[in-house]
């Protein structure tokens, strides 16, 4: 579910347009915290990754 959280705002941004924004300020800074969540969250996804493609998962 934390990863939905991130993801979320992520679909929305690139699949959708802006219909109305009365505070640009809030705007931009939820497109901001968006994108940092999701490049967080690919940092993590790349880590584990990582460790399974060199087996360390599956060796303990």
């Amino acid at each position: 579910m934390k990863n939905s959280r991130a993801l979320c705002p992520i679909v929305v941004l690139s699949t959708g347009r802006i219909i109305y924004s009365s505070d640009e300020y809030r705007r931009a800074n939820f497109m901001i915290r968006a994108l940092k969540e999701y490049a967080l969250l690919n940092e993590e996804r790349k880590i584990v990754l990582d460790n399974i493609f060199k087996g360390s998962e599956f060796n303990g």
